[in-house]
């Protein structure tokens, strides 16, 4: 949907040069592109002139379609309002369409909110089960892009050792061979961290916060401690899919700036898998 928002400017500046100290490039150019800009009511050019107290108007017009056939593929609803929204998502339902998968995130999205447009903010694995941030509109999309390091995420997984709580694992992720990951000095940097150990049966479950985002960084870190997530294909022993879950998302609203924090009971989770 579309979705206005109102500024004032801080300083007397060229607009273009105010828009690019809150927004990504291609969020201008988006802008720019596909939608207007509005000054004391007038619409402008982003090359004009705007002086300090000004009230700029920014219309963003959203004009990209959803074009998945509905599928319930067991999203399971935690919340939504006009630009975000967050849904629990099964294992085995991947977050991004593909030639290969039939049933994915954005058929199960079309089945639960049919006729609205998402984007992919906080995506998991095929395999990783719990909560993905999503957003409505190209606006609320560049803002969480631009602040995804105040995104908090927190994971549980099984695995098949048992690190310490309180442990800091600080080590460098480079792409590897076949798709893999890998602990590498040429790595970007990466650092996850255990919350919590608790031992349940036979099974060893963590809370991990992962402080960096980098691909397949939990799974990578705790194989290369000696604690390998069971049932991981690719970094443990084998299985039908890593037992990892993403059980708490908190951020601020894009928009409004309200803390939100949402959270699941990830052992719960993990042991209906099991």
């Amino acid at each position: 949907m579309d979705r206005t928002l109102r500024l004032t400017v801080d300083a007397d500046c060229c607009v273009r040069d105010f828009l690019r100290r809150r927004f990504s490039y291609g969020m201008v150019r988006f802008l720019r592109e596909k939608g207007a800009l509005l000054l004391g009511g007038r619409e402008i050019a982003v090359i004009s002139r705007a002086k300090k107290g000004d009230e700029l108007t920014l219309l963003f017009k959203e004009t990209g379609t959803f074009p998945y056939p509905p599928a319930d593929v067991g999203l399971l609803p935690v919340y939504s309002d006009e630009d975000v929204a967050v849904v629990q998502k099964p294992a085995g339902v991947a977050c991004m369409p593909a030639f290969r998968f039939k049933d994915t995130l954005f058929n199960g999205l079309a089945f639960l909110y049919p006729g609205e447009v998402f984007r992919v903010v906080t995506r998991l694995d095929r395999f990783t089960s719990g909560l993905v941030l999503l957003a409505k509109n190209a606006l609320s999309h560049s803002l969480l892009h631009a602040g995804m390091e105040g995104v908090a995420k927190e994971y549980t997984a099984v695995v098949e050792n048992a690190p310490a709580a309180g442990t800091v694992i600080d080590l460098p992720i480079a792409a590897g061979e076949d798709g893999k990951r890998c602990v590498s000095p040429d790595g970007k940097p990466a650092e996850t961290r255990i919350i919590s150990v608790k031992r349940v049966g036979e099974h060893t479950f963590v809370t991990l916060r992962p402080i960096t985002g980098r691909t397949h960084q939990i799974r990578v870190h705790l194989a290369a401690v000696g604690c390998p997530i069971t049932g991981d294909p690719l970094y443990g022993s084998g299985g039908s899919g890593q037992l990892l879950c993403c059980s708490r998302l908190a951020f601020s609203h894009p928009i409004t700036g309200e803390k939100l924090d949402f959270s699941i009971d990830g052992e719960a989770e993990l042991l209906s898998r099991m």
